[in-house]
């Protein structure tokens, strides 16, 4: 499985790429790293602040990359912002089933009530230097370009609307589990959740999803009751 972790800056992208591979080991490559590594060698004559162009330059590389570690049958996480929205295109169905988009961005009313913990929390995956342009406003604009990117591809993009810790995938939400759906990719998925801790499984046949009335869940769902850890799964996976 290869992962495709994007955002705006300061969601959290590294330090979800070092949750993952704690829970499921496997190669991650930064594409920041990367970007810095082609920039400092004098490989290319753009700076970090060109970031669309950046994009073009990066995405051939990675998307090679992707290919090689599907190929090879290796498991690898590409972390940074140089994916674009349309990267499904680049990719033949065959490929697509190996794949998983990862895109986190944080909601208006969250970056609104938070704002100060998310700077106050800016060098948990790496040491940064205060950035003073990174304000509320630059914050709200980059991750409203994030979500319209997602809703222009129909990507579902994953938001972060109460906390980082309970809306990211690592900690195995409802909403993580719903958006994975093909069984190959639920399983993947399910192996990165901390089952072990999960009690007790209770089939459901028939009810609504308790989130959305308006969808059923039928007698091929199973539903894992756990206050920790709310999700669904393909019974067939247990």
């Amino acid at each position: 499985m290869v992962t495709l972790l994007t955002g705006a800056s300061h969601t959290g992208k590294t330090l979800l790429a070092q949750r993952l591979i704690q829970r499921r080991p496997c190669f991650c490559l930064s594409l920041d790293h990367l970007k810095m590594g082609l920039i400092r060698s004098g490989y290319t004559s753009l700076t970090p602040e060109d970031d669309l162009a950046l994009t073009d330059y990066l995405w051939p590389i990675a998307r090679e990359m992707a290919k090689t570690a599907i190929e090879n049958g290796q498991d690898l996480i590409l972390e940074g912002c140089y994916i674009p929205f349309a990267w499904q295109r680049d990719f033949s169905p065959a490929y697509r089933e190996h794949l998983r988009f990862l895109c986190l961005v944080m909601t208006e009313d969250y970056l609104r009530a938070n704002f100060s913990q998310v700077l106050a929390f800016e060098n948990q995956g790496e040491r940064r230097q205060r950035d003073p342009s990174y304000t509320l406003e630059r914050a709200l604009a980059e991750n409203r370009f994030y979500l319209e990117g997602c809703q222009a591809q129909g990507l579902a993009p994953l938001l972060i609307r109460r906390s980082w810790l309970e809306d990211l995938p690592w900690q195995g939400s409802s909403a993580s589990f719903l958006f994975f759906g093909k069984k190959r990719k639920t399983q993947a998925l399910l192996e990165e959740s901390p089952l072990s801790s999960v009690s007790p499984i209770i089939e459901v046949r028939g009810v609504k999803h308790p989130q959305n009335p308006a969808i059923s869940l039928f007698s091929n769902t199973t539903w894992i009751k756990s206050p920790q850890i709310p999700c669904f799964i393909e019974k067939n996976l247990l």
